[in-house]
């Protein structure tokens, strides 16, 4: 089971959609998301036919509904995520409007790899500049939905996986391997009965620490720092999981080494990332 991320930065240019075909095509995932990109109604749903005249679904795009009367608590959102899925993946959650939080940033599915079940939550967090809801509350209102979604699961693997744009975690991530999420802890109080899942964090760090000659440090990228904006946060009940950051697409570097400064090419400020799920040592 291969799952994919990618915050490709807003205005999708044509460049960028080449990138990113290319990406799905060579990474071949199972289930993939995009952040942001189009930035129009119409541009949306042009992206979305072309991403499903293949081998995938629309499971959510934040079209749905984006014309009619229930818009008003569904509507159009140009930061909502896109996710798609191949024919053949076996979802146990048919998409609807109770597996979506905050207009499409929070998207919910559960699937089945090989007799296990997983519960997956894609997110695209609330930055500092410009959100009306603020990031302590985005993450309150995740791990609520988490809890409301996976109670009653105690076998589901847990994955959240997304651009949680929260700088603070990179320095948490240096301190300490592993971190328990105290928003997460916090909840305890509304399910007393019902043991709290622990997500650990984070993979992405593991593999930094591991390739100690790796240049890349993060996963969002300006000329000022870097940051381990985007990774997954998966519960310790998930054997053999190996995380990629890309760097490379048939070829062609997606970072871009310029006098001593990394940049992303055509203005992505994200690099996509790479799930990969193992079960009894195979992919």
């Amino acid at each position: 089971m291969k799952i994919f991320y990618w915050n490709i930065n807003k205005a999708l240019t044509n460049s960028r959609t080449n990138w990113l075909e290319k990406a799905i095509s060579e990474k071949d995932p199972d289930i993939f998301c995009i952040a942001e990109g189009p930035e129009s109604i119409a541009d949306c749903n042009d992206f979305v036919n072309q991403f499903t005249q293949d081998k995938y679904y629309s499971y959510y795009s934040p079209t749905l509904y984006s014309d009619d009367v229930i818009s008003k608590q569904f509507g159009w959102n140009k930061l909502g995520l896109k996710v798609f899925v191949k024919e053949g993946v076996t979802l146990k959650s048919r998409f609807s409007f109770a597996n979506q939080k905050i207009e499409g940033r929070i998207i919910y599915m559960r699937f089945e790899k090989e007799g296990v079940m997983y519960s997956l939550f894609f997110i695209h967090g609330m930055s500092k500049a410009g959100d009306d809801l603020n990031q302590n509350d985005f993450v309150i209102e995740l791990s609520q939905f988490i809890m409301t979604k996976t109670i009653n699961k105690e076998d589901d693997r847990i994955i959240v996986l997304g651009d949680f744009n929260i700088e603070p975690w990179e320095e948490l991530l240096k301190k300490k391997r592993y971190i328990y999420s105290l928003f997460f802890e916090k909840m305890q109080n509304y399910y007393s009965d019902k043991p709290i899942k622990r997500i650990y964090s984070n993979p992405a760090f593991d593999y930094i620490q591991a390739h100690t000659n790796q240049d890349l440090i993060g996963t969002f990228y300006n000329e000022s720092y870097i940051s381990l904006f985007d990774f997954p946060l998966l519960t310790n009940n998930i054997k053999n999981a190996e995380f990629d950051i890309i760097t490379q697409i048939s070829g062609q570097d997606i970072l871009i080494k310029k006098n001593s400064k990394d940049i992303l090419v055509d203005g992505f400020d994200h690099l996509p990332i790479t799930l990969k799920i193992l079960e009894n040592g195979t992919t």
